[in-house]
């Protein structure tokens, strides 16, 4: 488990400080929720703690966010999935984690081309195209809303630091 939470906050560490707290909750709720899942097939079920409905629906819309991210952008697919209004996922949302639905999804995408920004050789075309966004346009102006950065510049920087990270060893 230390070994998992350092990998998560070295992620974390590119992530600019106006997104650090959020997608740092994202995450870690994640984690909880696959601990509970992990946890839940080695606890009899007569010791298993329960959940309100909020926590249940909450963790099972995180779920389908981390397997849809990349295909479904529309709050109506995730409502739907979970029987509910899209104002009721707002306010579950927002009561737990003082965010957005949309917020976490896109909070998920942006993870994602962080990694594949940092560990893959694709172009920002690819990269855009393996995150389902229409051009290189529209995922640059989406990566520079949120990072203040454009992605070639981020990768750049990466590389640098890269650079620098070898030169003292």
């Amino acid at each position: 488990i230390k070994i998992l939470f350092t990998k998560v906050f070295d992620l974390l560490s590119f992530i600019q400080p106006n997104l650090w707290d959020r997608t740092a909750k994202s995450l870690i709720l994640v984690l909880i929720s696959e601990t509970d899942l992990i946890l839940g097939k080695y606890t009899p079920s007569n010791q298993r703690l329960t959940l309100n409905r909020g926590q249940q629906l909450l963790e099972k819309f995180s779920l389908l966010v981390n397997e849809h991210y990349l295909t479904d952008y529309n709050l109506d697919f995730y409502a739907n999935q979970l029987n509910i209004s899209i104002n009721y996922l707002h306010k579950i949302v927002h009561t737990f984690l003082n965010s957005t639905p949309g917020a976490l999804i896109q909070n998920a995408v942006l993870e994602h081309s962080l990694h594949l920004l940092k560990t893959s050789d694709y172009n920002i075309s690819e990269i855009a195209d393996k995150l389902s966004f229409n051009d290189v346009y529209s995922f640059s102006k989406f990566f520079k809303k949120k990072m203040r950065v454009s992605p070639t510049k981020y990768r750049e920087q990466l590389l640098s630091e890269f650079a620098v990270t070898e030169l003292d060893k």
